[in-house]
């Protein structure tokens, strides 16, 4: 195995952790912070919203940049950012410095993650690229978990969400030396003109030391770079270099993430549990109650662990087909528990209480209030039922949508536009994710919870449809064969 590629993929990856660590803080920081400044349910909606507007200004923005210095030097850049981000954060002192906080965090997160994956698809090599570019979503996963844990041990300590925002500059400085001691890519090397840096990052890189096989390479990264090297920013859908098919598949796919209903499913989790019947009133059920958090963590972080070590022999599109088929097996599942559920309890309505705020994001613990004692009436088989298929379904998408997304989008452009072609689309998911959080809960009022679970089953099977159709194979090709194809 070649060591040295696996730890630079690592090292370009704690991006991801950083990102799902900064999401998942939130909701054990935020009452802490609403108490500590007074905060109206306006104001705690904005401290939660800024980081998902930091990273779609990130994405508007950040493509050129990534094209014009590279990636490596995107991520080296986007840590210096994220520590200042967070230390902001800790030593703020008001409501105004908080949010200037969350949005520089939420901006460089958002650029790293895109940086990141153009980083390890551009060193790896056609049979591990898969598992390298997985290891982002295996460490996002892993930041909600970590998360989680440093909120337990903080949330009952004066000033506790200090810690909490501040420890996240500890990996962050990691990730800035460990990266100045990495090459360039080969490829932004190439492109630079910078041929005896690249002949020598791809023999580290690839452990090479046939000058024949380094030329080899080379000529391929070359080949690979002609293809939207004289392409701009604003013709991304034209028809030269397969740029409008690799811009439909972009859009289809990370719609698909958003609007199968997964921000919301994780978002509502502690209600759909509730309703479900698992309440915190005695022992038992009071670890139940915290198991939203801990278990569907738990299971994302195994998923995706699966996907990493299936996804090069299974192949994208197979990978992305089965969650999808799971995921909407799941949500028919859920919407029949919900519609039962609804026979016997309307309780479910929308409000701002004195504990959390209005939801307008993924990020933050449901503010639906609910009867847990309505729920008692449900058949224990139904109610097990419906815990399963939340399960199943967070796993499938964590099998599926949730990696091999980042995986496609980071093979499917030219090289020489890739970072301006990534940043549009991810500023694409992040519009979308916006707009399916900030609906739900008018959504809910008006279809109901079991409707809007059949509204994300739908929006599934077409997606598959979508994947069938449009989504190419790239296992075990290079990057210079899957543009031409396309």
């Amino acid at each position: 195995p070649n060591v040295f590629l696996f730890c630079s993929a690592c090292m370009a990856a704690l991006g991801g952790l950083l990102f799902g660590y900064d999401i998942g803080i939130i909701s054990t920081a935020l009452p802490q912070i609403k108490a500590g400044f007074s905060l109206t349910c306006f104001q705690q909606e904005m401290v939660v919203s800024l980081m998902l507007v930091g990273a779609l200004f990130a994405s508007l923005v950040g493509g050129s940049f990534i094209d014009k210095i590279g990636s490596r030097m995107s991520i080296i850049l986007n840590a210096i950012v994220f520590i200042a981000g967070a230390l902001l954060l800790a030593l703020s002192h008001s409501y105004g410095w908080l949010l200037v906080g969350r949005f520089i965090v939420g901006f460089a997160v958002a650029l790293s993650a895109v940086s990141e994956c153009i980083y390890i698809s551009e060193i790896s090599t056609p049979h591990n690229r898969g598992m390298l570019v997985s290891l982002n979503e295996l460490a996002i996963t892993v930041g909600f978990l970590v998360a989680y844990i440093v909120g337990l041990v903080f949330i009952n300590r004066p000033d506790g969400w200090r810690y909490m925002f501040g420890l996240s500059a500890v990996p962050a400085a990691g990730q800035l030396f460990g990266m100045i001691q990495l090459p360039n890519s080969p490829h932004f090397l190439v492109l630079k003109h910078r041929d005896q840096e690249a002949e020598a990052a791809v023999k580290n890189l690839r452990q090479l030391k046939n000058p024949d096989q380094v030329r080899q390479e080379l000529t391929h990264i070359r080949l690979s770079l002609e293809a939207g090297r004289s392409q701009s920013c604003w013709s991304l859908c034209s028809s030269a270099d397969g740029l409008r098919a690799s811009m439909i598949i972009a859009f289809g796919l990370v719609m698909g993430q958003q609007l199968t209903g997964q921000p919301n499913v994780l978002n509502y989790a502690s209600t759909i549990f509730q309703q479900v019947g698992f309440c915190g009133r005695d022992p038992v059920s009071a670890i139940s109650a915290t198991f939203p958090t801990v278990g569907l963590g738990i299971v994302k972080l195994a998923a995706t662990v699966v996907s990493l070590l299936l996804v090069d022999r299974m192949g994208r599109r197979k990978t992305l087909l089965l969650g999808a088929l799971i995921m909407a097996a799941s949500l028919i599942c859920l919407s029949v528990f919900a519609f039962v559920q609804q026979q016997g309890s309307d309780t479910m309505r929308p409000t701002c209480t004195d504990g959390q705020p209005s939801n307008y994001s993924s990020n933050v613990t449901s503010p639906l209030t609910d009867d847990c004692g309505s729920s008692s009436h449900v058949n224990p088989a139904l109610r097990y039922m419906a815990l399963a298929a939340l399960m199943a379904y967070v796993a499938a998408y964590s099998f599926s949508f949730g990696p091999v997304t980042w995986l496609l989008l980071s093979e499917i452009f030219p090289a020489a536009i890739k970072g301006r072609a990534m940043a549009v689309s991810t500023s694409v998911n992040w519009a979308v994710n916006l707009v399916i959080s900030a609906t739900f809960l008018r959504t809910v009022q008006l279809l109901s919870l079991g409707g809007v679970f059949v509204g994300y089953a739908v929006l599934t099977f077409l997606s598959i449809v979508f994947i069938f159709l449009a989504v190419p194979e790239t296992r075990n090709k290079t990057l210079h064969r899957i543009t031409k194809e396309l």
